[in-house]
């Protein structure tokens, strides 16, 4: 696996030493009922100092500036990964990769035979666990750079989220309900990309309201046609600020919808939320690493242990493999190893308060809709448990 260049680049970069325009920004709230984590916190500074490597010290951002000033920041930042042992030829796109060669190429000036990594160099990573509030970082990303957009720090680029499923989009859209009802925070207003062209004519934008266009990232293609939409009719002359939510899922069509939003950020900026990277050019672009090693490691969630015993028996074919005493017995052993763990983690958060988590048990079942399901032997066995009903000749077997 490539190193997470970028992280270190940024991880050496102190917060205190940015001018306040950037570094006054509230890290930790985001509504009356919720605020951030340590590691919401950290993500979101390190997206601060990244924003201001890229836009001030690489090049220090001017309204007036020309093209040209984002060629200049990404060789500066290019520069930065080389310090780092970084190899750009191992992550240029080269005509073996003919989809992605030809896409890029329309856009793209082809060097040495190659479309080079440099220009793909403005984005960047957040690889985050499952339940580690990546949706709640999201929104707070996008008020980060509403105000450096106020403040003319960074360009003043339209917002898109991306997302493949609608159950992702509904659930950004509920936490931007909640932060919308925080009385100090600047309104989010939603606006689906198919409406861009409307929405941008009547100049939206108000000092009080933050103006943001979604949709689904997997109905972007290069044709218009019912709900799948043609990426080039959102050019906007590569000026958008795009995040991205799970927005991969592997396979040559999910490549080339990928080469899509590199090219509508071409001149702005991506963000890559995801528990999942596999991706070269995602990972040496990682900004913040939270993925599942270090969410467990830090505290957060739970390490697994998958038994030893054959649960398997719960699937057995013919009555006569495995009797209901068998697998009660199976149950019983379960429940003694998880309270003979949550026993010894008592002892030990005495000593150690953050070496510790407490321990729950994950039961996966063979069969539910059945007459009589594993399921429902699972629970009659946890209710004699509670109940104090076991057969004391199965209990001591187990």
């Amino acid at each position: 696996m490539p190193s997470l260049i970028l992280e270190e680049i940024i991880s050496a970069r102190k917060i205190e030493d940015l001018p306040l325009s950037w570094s006054e920004f509230n890290f930790s709230t985001f509504s009356a009922s919720k605020t951030l984590y340590d590691y919401q916190i950290k993500s979101l500074q390190n997206t601060v100092k990244l924003m201001h490597l890229y836009y001030e010290e690489a090049k220090d951002f001017s309204i007036s500036e020309n093209p040209a000033g984002n060629f200049l920041r990404k060789e500066y930042l290019l520069n930065l990964f080389n310090a780092n042992e970084f190899r750009e030829d191992n992550f240029s796109i080269s005509p073996q990769n003919k989809d992605l060669y030809t896409v890029f190429s329309n856009y793209y000036t082809v060097e040495n035979g190659q479309i080079l990594f440099r220009n793909f160099i403005n984005r960047c990573s957040f690889w985050m666990a499952t339940g580690s509030g990546k949706s709640l970082l999201i929104v707070k990303v996008i008020e980060l750079l509403s105000s450096l957009i106020t403040l003319n720090e960074i360009p003043d680029n339209n917002i898109l989220i991306l997302a493949p499923r609608e159950d992702l989009l509904d659930q950004i859209k509920k936490l931007i309900d909640e932060y919308n009802s925080a009385s100090s925070n600047r309104r989010i207003n939603l606006y689906s990309i198919k409406d861009y062209e409307r929405i941008k004519n009547e100049k939206f934008s108000f000092s009080d309201e933050i103006s943001v266009f979604y949709y689904r990232s997997d109905n972007f293609t290069d044709e218009q046609k019912d709900v799948q939409i043609d990426y080039k009719n959102y050019d906007n002359n590569g000026n958008w600020y795009i995040l991205l939510d799970e927005a991969h899922k592997g396979g040559k069509e999910d490549s080339k919808r990928q080469s899509y939003f590199s090219i509508l950020s071409r001149n702005g900026f991506l963000f890559n939320f995801s528990a999942t990277f596999t991706d070269n050019w995602d990972l040496v672009t990682t900004v913040f690493n939270f993925n599942l090693e270090k969410f467990i490691t830090d505290g957060y969630g739970k390490h697994l242990y998958v038994s030893g015993e054959e649960y398997i028996s719960f699937s057995a074919k013919t009555d006569d493999d495995f009797s209901q005493e068998e697998k009660e017995k199976i149950v019983i052993k379960s429940l003694l190893t998880l309270a003979f763990s949550k026993d010894y983690s008592k002892k030990v958060y005495l000593k150690e308060k953050s070496a510790y988590h407490s321990p729950l048990m994950l039961t996966l079942v063979n069969s539910v809709n059945t007459e009589e399901s594993d399921l429902l032997v699972f629970f009659n066995v946890l209710v004699k448990f509670a109940c104090g009903k076991i057969n004391s000749s199965l209990f001591h077997q187990a």
